[in-house]
């Protein structure tokens, strides 16, 4: 499934889609599903400033080139104790970008 985030800089209210897709299963043979992409963006590894800012950036380029992503380093933002409200870099919804479909939106 590909899965667009609409990231926006709390800074500047900049808003950028940065597309990524999820395979149909993780190393360990389980498949990731709806609910394991939400958790992954708000609660577990993308949930935070250090990875988000870095999407932030790429998602500025029409195409991500091994230059964007080696630059995408020099913009990521420190690690934050993952508390609502902490993020430099929100996430506004998530979309299932094969169908158009809203995933995950905050409440």
């Amino acid at each position: 499934m590909n899965v667009t985030a609409y990231l926006r800089d709390t800074r500047t209210n900049v808003v950028r889609q940065f597309t990524t897709e999820y395979p149909d299963n993780d190393r360990s043979g389980e498949t990731y599903g709806t609910e394991g992409i939400i958790f992954h963006w708000t609660e577990g590894n993308y949930g935070c400033d250090c990875n988000r800012s870095m999407f932030f950036y790429r998602a500025g380029f029409d195409e991500i080139t091994q230059d964007v992503i080696d630059r995408s380093w020099d913009e990521e933002l420190e690690c934050n104790p993952g508390m609502p409200g902490d993020n430099i870099i929100v996430l506004d919804k998530l979309v299932n970008a094969d169908t158009g479909e809203v995933i995950w939106i905050p409440k």
